[in-house]
C-alpha cells in the first residue's frame, strides 16, 4: 500500500486503553499509598520540565533504583541524579522498586484488551483496512503496510491474530515464545510490519531457573510476575516499556526509529491517527522528511487537535491534512482521504 500508518493513544481509546493522561490520574487513585512518593516525584520532575505523566514517573523511578546506571545510559534525567550522587550515596533506592513494579503492572493490567471490546476492535481496523486497500493497494490482498505506534497495547495484534493476517514485528519468535530481535524481518515478506515504538505488553522478559540467563518472550495476553514461561523459565518481567530512556544498546526504538523515516521517504501518503506528536525523535523524523519531499506528500492527521498540530507543530505546512474527527469515524475517511 502506498501509505504509512502512525497511531496513537487516540486509536484505541474507544476500546477501554486510557491516554496517558488518564493512566496517570487512575494510577494516583489507585496507589494511595505511594501518594506521597509520587507527589515528591511530581516535585522534582516539574524542575526538568518533562511531562508529569506514568511513562516519566516509571523512567524516573528506575533513575533513582541505579542512578549511576542511569547516568551511563545518559537518561533525559541525568542531570539530577549527577547531582545526588556523592561518596557516601551511590543511590540505589530501594523504595523505587516498588514503584517500578507497580506501574509496570497497572500498565500492563490497562493496556491488555479486555475481551468484551475485542470484536468492535477487529471490526473498527476492518474498516479502516478496507478502505485504505481501496484507496492505496495495487489489489485486495495487498497488505503491505508500516504500522507504526506508540501504544503499549495488543488491539493490533488481537485483529491481526483473529482475522489471520500475517504480521511481522520484528522478532524472530521460536515454538517456546523466546524472541529476538531481528529488523530485516520487516523486508522479507509482504504483510502487516507493526513496529512498537515505546513497547508492549505482550513483551516480557524470562529467566533460566537454573543458570539465570535472560530472554525476551512473547505472550498475545501479557504476563503475570512469577509465572513458569516458558518451561524452566520463571517470568521477572512483565512488560517491556522503554520509558523515555531509549537505551539503544538494549532497546530497538532507534532501529523503529529508522524503518518509519525509511518508510515515510518511499511511501506518498501517512496517516497519523490518535497522536499528539508529544515524542520529540518522531516529530523531528516527520520534519526531516517533509524537507525532502515534494507537493505529492500528504500526512493525514485525524483527530481532535489535528488542526492545533498542523499550526503550532508544523508551520501551517500544506501538506498536512487535519481531519478534526474522533477514530470512530473511521467510516468517513474515504470522504477525508483527498
Amino acid at each position: 500500500m502506498d501509505i504509512t500508518l502512525l497511531l496513537g493513544a487516540g486509536a484505541s481509546a474507544d476500546f477501554d486503553i486510557p491516554v496517558m493522561k488518564q493512566i496517570t490520574e487512575e494510577f494516583y487513585r489507585e496507589f494511595p499509598d505511594f501518594n506521597e512518593y509520587l507527589d515528591n516525584m511530581i516535585g522534582d520532575l516539574s524542575k526538568t520540565g518533562f511531562p508529569l505523566h506514568v511513562e516519566n514517573y516509571l523512567s524516573y523511578a528506575r533513575g533513582q533504583l541505579n542512578p549511576i546506571n542511569t547516568i551511563l545510559k545518559c537518561s533525559p534525567f541525568i542531570s539530577y541524579f549527577v547531582s545526588k550522587i556523592d561518596d557516601e550515596n551511590r543511590g540505589y533506592n530501594k523504595n523505587a522498586g516498588n514503584i517500578i513494579y507497580k506501574i509496570e503492572e497497572y500498565i500492563s493490567y490497562r493496556y491488555n484488551l479486555n475481551a468484551i471490546y475485542v470484536e468492535s476492535a477487529i471490526e473498527r481496523y476492518g474498516l479502516l483496512f478496507n478502505i485504505l486497500k481501496n484507496k492505496y493497494s495495487e489489489g485486495v490482498d495487498d497488505w503491505d503496510v508500516d504500522i507504526f505506534t506508540t501504544n503499549y497495547d495488543n488491539v493490533i495484534e488481537y485483529y491481526a491474530t483473529e482475522t489471520g493476517v500475517d504480521t511481522c514485528i520484528g522478532y524472530n519468535i521460536a515454538s517456546d515464545y523466546t524472541m529476538t530481535y531481528n529488523p530485516r524481518l520487516f523486508n522479507a515478506r509482504k504483510c502487516i510490519k507493526l513496529h512498537k515504538l515505546h513497547g508492549s505488553v505482550t513483551y516480557g522478559l524470562s529467566q533460566n531457573i537454573e543458570n539465570g540467563n535472560i530472554m525476551t518472550v512473547y505472550s498475545l495476553d501479557g504476563f503475570n510476575i512469577g509465572d513458569e514461561y516458558p518451561a524452566g523459565h520463571k517470568v521477572i518481567e512483565r512488560v517491556m516499556i522503554n520509558g523515555w530512556e531509549k537505551d539503544p544498546s538494549i532497546e530497538p526504538f532507534f532501529d523503529h526509529l529508522n524503518h518509519l523515516k525509511n518508510s515515510l521517504s518511499v511511501k506518498n501518503n501517512v496517516l497519523v491517527i490518535g497522536f499528539s506528536f508529544q515524542d520529540p525523535p518522531i516529530l523531528n523524523v516527520f520534519k526531516d522528511v517533509l524537507k525532502t519531499k515534494g507537493a505529492e506528500f500528504k500526512v493525514y492527521i485525524m483527530g481532535k487537535s489535528s488542526e492545533v498540530i498542523k499550526e503550532e507543530l508544523f508551520n501551517d505546512d500544506d501538506r498536512i491534512i487535519p481531519i478534526k474527527k474522533r477514530f470512530k469515524k473511521c467510516n468517513e475517511l474515504m470522504e477525508d482521504l483527498k
